[in-house]
């Protein structure tokens, strides 16, 4: 790259992080969850809002049209004060569909994992969000997330008919054995089949459709968590 050139693919930011896999997808670290069921999620769209109350007790999420937060990837330092006022936030979900090309897939796969990467650098606390296409997407779209660690599941729009739904339950199953997840957090409807895939339990969060119709839901208290180092080895922070 040239000297002042702008680094719109945020390779520079890059240069220094550690980088896994056949894609070179960057390292993270994972979270466990002491309380999963106070999880309280609030979309990207109004986590910038300086009316928002209690930011410390929320978590915030991308599970929006990518539209809506293509801006964090092109000025990922301009959010990082606003993300320090939340308990947390989500892996950025940037969609990954089923037909869409594999170099744009495994491209999206990169940013979330960058995105992750990126914010835990700088002290935010980070729950990966998963995200899967077709079955040969399995062995590389998860490899980001170390195992052990808690997982964030959305099921808005993926079981719109008998064939997504299938789909949908193949992949969660390839999820189960590869991250083997400590906690999973759902957003969205609860699925069946999978509460009996998985045979933990599952902390759901309504999706935003539920939330307006029933008003949002407060958490019973604020979310402990620790994060999993290299090693499994816990680092418990306050």
């Amino acid at each position: 790259m040239l000297k002042n050139e702008p680094d719109f693919l945020n390779f520079k930011k890059a240069r220094d992080m550690e980088l896994t896999g056949e894609y070179g997808f960057p390292k993270i670290k994972g979270i466990h969850l002491n309380h999963p069921e106070n999880v309280k999620l609030l979309g990207f769209n109004y986590a910038t809002n300086p009316a928002t109350k209690d930011k410390d007790k929320q978590w915030v999420h991308f599970f929006l049209p990518d539209y809506r937060f293509q801006q964090i990837w092109n000025n990922p330092h301009n959010y990082i004060n606003c993300f320090r006022q939340y308990r947390g936030i989500i892996s950025p979900d940037f969609s990954m569909y089923i037909g869409m090309p594999k170099a744009m897939q495994i491209f999206q796969v990169y940013r979330m994992a960058f995105m992750t990467s990126y914010y835990q650098r700088y002290g935010i606390k980070v729950i990966p969000s998963v995200t899967w296409a077709e079955p040969d997407t399995y062995e590389w779209c998860f490899s980001w997330i170390p195992k052990g660690s808690a997982i964030v599941c959305s099921t808005v729009g993926c079981v719109q008919n008998k064939d997504a739904r299938r789909g949908f339950l193949h992949g969660f199953e390839a999820m189960l054995d590869r991250v083997e997840p400590s906690e999973i957090v759902w957003y969205g409807h609860e699925i069946e089949e999978a509460t009996q895939m998985w045979g933990g339990e599952f902390y759901r969060v309504p999706d935003m459709m539920e939330m307006r119709k029933r008003g949002p839901l407060a958490p019973k208290k604020s979310v402990e968590y620790k994060l999993l180092e290299e090693g499994n080895k816990r680092l418990e922070v306050k």
